[in-house]
């Protein structure tokens, strides 16, 4: 979009698996960030890029939670965590998983946006 062209193409990652839709976006690479590893940990890849957006429109707005009051703040979130909820249904019932992995419900619960997004 900020080369002004639309990004909706077919889609090649492997990800996509039987799924029957095949043109969208991708986004192939993450932005850098300063997220530290002990964070990621607890987050997927669509709550990593949840975090980074809401930063990202803070610094566009110019606001800063890092001066002030940062409980005037807030966010509104739908759901994270969906690539934990799609990986997690593969493993278990199409490749045969005894059980969830351990970081299942920290990265698929939809606190990551609100909890890091400061």
């Amino acid at each position: 979009m900020r080369e002004g062209r639309s990004a909706i193409r077919p889609m090649v990652t492997s990800a996509l698996h039987e799924m029957k839709g095949t043109v969208g976006t991708e986004i192939k690479e993450l932005p850098k960030h300063d997220i530290g590893r002990n964070q990621l940990v607890s987050m997927d890849r669509h709550s990593l890029l949840a975090v980074l957006a809401a930063r990202e429109a803070m610094q566009h707005a110019g606001l800063s939670c890092h001066e002030g009051n940062p409980y005037r703040f807030g966010a509104t979130v739908g759901v994270c965590g969906w690539g934990t909820v799609e990986e997690t249904y593969r493993d278990l019932l199409l490749g045969g998983a005894k059980r969830a992995g351990i970081y299942t419900a920290p990265r698929g619960l939809p606190a990551p946006l609100p909890a890091r997004s400061a």
